[in-house]
């Protein structure tokens, strides 16, 4: 486990990825929740993304993180998007920018605690007490990608100062 302040950091290449909404079938009539790994668009049946994410996330943790992590964990997280077409110039520089369109931060965030979870990063998120999570638009030339840092936290608050 790290000791307190000592990050793990990694990059998962690829546009970020939501948690998609459950759904739910009845089968020999009793009622079933399942997670969708395709839907349903326009052009047919396209992957959400759900099993690729989740394995690279697992491939990844997996090498960073030999033993579950068992104490209150702080998890930042930055999701890069790709960037719109629109935004994209020959001669103009191309920062970043905020991303503030769908998907909610929250689902986001539901994703990738799902996806450290099933790695084995840790027995549950519900460790997970602290956190800052930024969702921009690539700046030129940057690839899409989820950064990830986690690092343990106290238990305790730490004592304020006394004047």
């Amino acid at each position: 486990m790290p000791k307190t302040g000592h990050p793990i950091v990694f990059r998962v290449p690829g546009k970020p990825r939501e948690m998609p909404r459950p759904r739910a079938t009845s089968i020999g009539g009793k009622a079933r929740l399942y997670v969708p790994l395709r839907v349903k668009r326009a052009g047919g049946w396209v992957s959400t993304g759900v099993k690729e994410f989740r394995e690279a996330v697992a491939i990844i943790v997996r090498s960073l993180i030999p033993v579950q992590l068992d104490s209150p964990i702080r998890v930042d997280a930055e999701y890069v998007f790709p960037r719109q077409a629109a935004r994209i110039w020959k001669t103009r520089p191309m920062p970043r920018y905020r991303h503030v369109t769908r998907p909610d931060v929250d689902n986001l965030d539901k994703m990738l605690y799902d996806a450290l979870t099933l790695a084995g990063a840790w027995s549950n998120d519900w460790l997970v007490c602290a956190g800052e999570h930024e969702k921009w638009h690539a700046a030129g030339g940057e690839e899409p990608h989820t950064l990830v840092t986690i690092r343990s936290v106290p238990l305790l608050e730490p004592r304020a100062e006394q004047a």
